[in-house]
């Protein structure tokens, strides 16, 4: 009985984990080190979707970087492709007022088909110095639409705002 107890505190203790951090730098870079105040509640100020095959990726996530490396903000990636979860998450931050992010996900469960409820969305928020940012939405969709001008849609009727959560 004590050996069967002890086997299960010890499982149970063992598949306990950190899970993901947040990347160091990311919530003031990205929300200006305030998601209540900053994102709750906005509606993004560009939104489009961007219908790519995971192969695709590699190609948007480089895209995105040098558009982040030219515009000088900072980057972050969180891209995962295993059995149960492919993910493209990336984030390009000023904590002068900009959050652009890329966002898809798509679940596989054991022997279920591919869970994909919503597309690659790409967002753009601007949360203060407005004037700074006049043109980053047009900057980052010409960007789009030069790489992708079949698979990119600013029309595509998903509407979007900011809950209580990080992501």
């Amino acid at each position: 009985m004590r050996v069967s107890i002890l086997i299960s505190l010890l499982i149970l203790l063992c598949s306990c984990g950190e899970g993901r951090k947040t990347p160091e730098g990311y919530i003031e870079e990205c929300y200006g080190g305030d998601f209540s105040r900053n994102m709750i509640g906005k509606t993004p100020n560009y939104s489009a979707v961007l219908d790519l095959e995971t192969s695709k990726w590699e190609e948007l996530r480089n895209t995105l970087k040098n558009f982040a490396n030219e515009n000088r903000l900072r980057f972050f990636e969180d891209i995962r492709q295993n059995d149960s979860l492919n993910m493209f998450n990336v984030s390009l931050c000023s904590k002068d007022g900009l959050w652009i992010n890329a966002d898809k996900r798509i679940w596989t469960v054991g022997d279920s088909p591919e869970h994909i409820p919503m597309p690659l969305m790409i967002r753009v928020q601007v949360y203060k110095n407005t004037e700074k940012w006049a043109s980053i939405s047009d900057s980052l969709n010409s960007i789009l639409v030069k790489n992708w001008p079949n698979d990119l849609n600013t029309e595509h009727g998903y509407t979007s705002s900011y809950k209580n959560s990080l992501y």
